[in-house]
């Protein structure tokens, strides 16, 4: 999972919950917001353009970006799902 340089946390002090693992043969990372009152943005940031899907319950979509930028709301998760590896 080398693939990850660096997140960026909305709010620091109450911050984020990130599982690095294997989901049907690719990497993927869950990213839950720590904070249970407050949506809050959530920022992975890639070495290099890294192609991925993130599913959550408000969306689905696929990208190819130097960084992966998630909106959450308070308590909520996304599933940051690499594809081009």
């Amino acid at each position: 999972f080398g693939i990850l340089e660096e997140t960026t946390v909305g709010n620091c002090e109450m911050g984020a919950i990130i599982g690095v693992f294997e989901y049907f043969g690719r990497n993927a990372f869950y990213v839950v917001n720590n904070d249970r009152e407050t949506e809050q943005e959530i920022i992975l940031h890639f070495k290099q353009k890294a192609f991925y899907q993130v599913i959550s319950a408000k969306e689905n979509r696929v990208e190819q970006e130097f960084t992966c930028n998630l909106k959450l709301e308070a308590g909520n998760a996304a599933l940051v799902l690499m594809k081009g590896e």
